[in-house]
């Protein structure tokens, strides 16, 4: 049926005094092929840029770091230059890394997943949890000088830090992620103009792709939040720890220690500790 419908467009054009360019046409059914530079597949479903063009645009990423040693041409002028930023030079190196990993585009959306996990930020901390292991806490409070960014800022940090605090649960799965910060939802999709909220993103996405793990992040109101609330604004008045000058009395006494205990990210003394919740440190070490 498809050929026979191929062969009656042809016929139709060339009926209409038009001329098919041969070199641009392919008159045969095919399940697979390359149309306006994507390689399509439908009996996989599946759609990428060919890899002559991923291997094209890594070459060009290569030619602006190292041969133009940091400058681009201005869209003003072919002879007039600027100098790329540190952020811009950054951003190139990432896509140079991960543009293959992230090639593959599927027709169909598999809204299944494994872990469903809330998380939430307040003016003191934040907070997330695991809802089909609800033990699983990730808590932390923000030291001074981060207090005083804005909402949008601690909300993705939120995300960010409850994913790595909680990274070694959830690596392999597939993650629906809720937060009552619309924000979030658009940022860590499609990042953002911002560099301090880019770089949040580009952590989270560079977090995801080296442990597998895929989010599908969906905004829902605060009503609906409350548990992670609720988490984000604990305060531990108690958190308090010995100074390093006498820990390191203390370890020349009677040392070597092996582990920390009552610790938190912020105020361990050793690789190895234990904390009330789950944070970055404890598993990044």
């Amino acid at each position: 049926m498809c050929k026979i419908v191929s062969e009656q467009v042809k016929l139709d054009l060339v009926r209409s005094g038009f001329v098919p360019k041969a070199e641009k046409s392919l008159w045969e059914p095919t399940k697979r092929l390359v149309w306006l530079d994507t390689f399509i597949d439908t009996e996989n479903g599946f759609y990428k840029i060919p890899d002559n063009r991923i291997n094209k645009t890594i070459h060009s990423i290569d030619d602006i770091i190292s041969c133009l040693t940091g400058h681009v041409n201005t869209s003003t002028s072919w002879y007039s230059y600027i100098k790329l930023s540190e952020s811009s030079i950054e951003q190139l190196q990432f896509w140079k890394l991960y543009i293959s990993e992230v090639n593959v585009k599927h027709f169909s959306v598999d809204e299944s997943c494994h872990s469903i996990i809330y998380s939430d930020a307040s003016d003191t901390g934040f907070g997330g949890y695991i809802v089909e292991t609800p033990q699983n806490i990730a808590h932390g409070m923000w030291v001074e000088s981060e207090r005083s960014n804005s909402s949008t800022w601690k909300e993705l940090s939120a995300v960010k830090k409850v994913l790595l605090s909680l990274i070694n649960i959830i690596s392999g799965k597939k993650v629906k992620w809720f937060t009552d910060n619309q924000n979030d939802v658009s940022i860590v999709s499609k990042g953002s103009t911002k560099t301090i909220l880019q770089n949040l993103a580009l952590d989270i996405f560079s977090a995801c792709l080296k442990y597998n793990v895929n989010i599908d992040i969906v905004w829902i109101p605060r009503t609906q939040n409350e548990k992670a609330d609720f988490l984000s604004r604990i305060v531990d008045h108690d958190d308090w720890g010995i100074s390093y000058y006498i820990f390191q009395l203390i370890e020349s006494l009677w040392g070597p220690h092996e582990v920390d205990w009552f610790a938190s990210d912020h105020n361990f003394k050793l690789l190895v500790f234990y904390s009330r919740f789950w944070n970055e440190k404890f598993f990044w070490y």
